[in-house]
């Protein structure tokens, strides 16, 4: 359901919090606000997860790359979006510390709750990995920005809420990222249904071997999938699995095109892999 985006008062605030916006865990985390509440300025995207049965949802081009970019790095156990900082006093108390005025909601005197873009977790043998990323334009932090001197505070109190926790946080932009590599991981990026089918995973898996036989001169991806036994278009979903679990590894900084030869950056033993993470 929509949640109202005007005159907004503490009363809703207390019951978005209630509801567990902005917070949770795998399956059910909820982002604090989706992208049917509330208008943004870039385009916006809702993307089903891989690792855990949910949407995920961005406000731009900029916050989406860093989370394919996050979704396709080793490792990572849980990737959330719009996390809330809370207890909202907290913000309020650390804005009055540095003497920054805390941000309200629109047209109101109630103090907004502090979001962050995108916090991302992994296990480890040594030490969990538990990092933060607040996205912004390139544009909007450029000295001549609109609003930039506010900008900054807003970032500021962020920052100093996760630095308390002892969580790294990080400012990016699309400059800290390979739109090309983006662009084809979004391309050959597979569902969750695929991704955790055993079936699939066999068939991408044998694309790896194949792809080990390819002569050094290379094949277009278009034959190549169309000799496959599964035909052209299970054969292309098989292919972007293949690359998402690492048993095919391409030339992401090169456009992926129908009649052009597979590009590979390296190729390892697809029979060393360890297929029991599919199922």
């Amino acid at each position: 359901m929509t949640r109202k985006r005007r005159g907004i008062t503490d009363v809703d605030v207390d019951r978005w919090t209630r509801q567990g916006f902005g917070q949770g865990e795998g399956d059910h985390f909820k982002p604090w606000a989706k992208v049917r509440d509330v208008p943004s300025i870039g385009r916006s995207a809702r993307v089903g997860g891989l690792k855990h049965w949910r949407t995920h949802h961005f406000y731009s081009d900029v916050e989406l790359g860093h989370f394919i970019m996050a979704d396709f790095r080793q490792g990572i156990d849980e990737i959330r979006e719009q996390v809330a900082l809370l207890p909202r006093e907290e913000t309020i108390e650390i804005a009055k510390l540095l003497r920054i005025r805390h941000p309200c909601y629109p047209g109101t005197s109630t103090p907004i709750v502090i979001t962050s873009d995108i916090e991302v977790l992994a296990p480890s043998r040594d030490e969990p990995i538990h990092f933060v990323i607040s996205v912004k334009r390139r544009a909007s932090l450029l000295p001549d920005a609109k609003g930039l001197a506010r900008t900054i505070q807003k970032l500021t109190l962020e920052r100093h809420y996760w630095q308390h926790r002892g969580v790294p946080w990080y400012l990016a932009t699309e400059e800290h990222y390979s739109s090309m590599q983006v662009l084809n991981l979004s391309l050959l990026r597979p569902d969750r249904r695929t991704w955790l089918s055993k079936e699939r995973c066999h068939a991408a898996h044998e694309i790896a071997e194949r792809i080990q036989r390819l002569p050094r001169s290379g094949k277009s991806l278009r034959a190549f999938v169309s000799s496959l036994p599964q035909g052209e278009d299970l054969g292309f979903q098989d292919f972007g699995l293949a690359v998402w679990k690492r048993w095919v590894t391409l030339d992401l900084t090169r456009a992926i095109r129908w009649n052009s030869p597979i590009t590979l950056k390296e190729v390892r033993g697809a029979r060393q892999h360890d297929l029991s993470g599919c199922w």
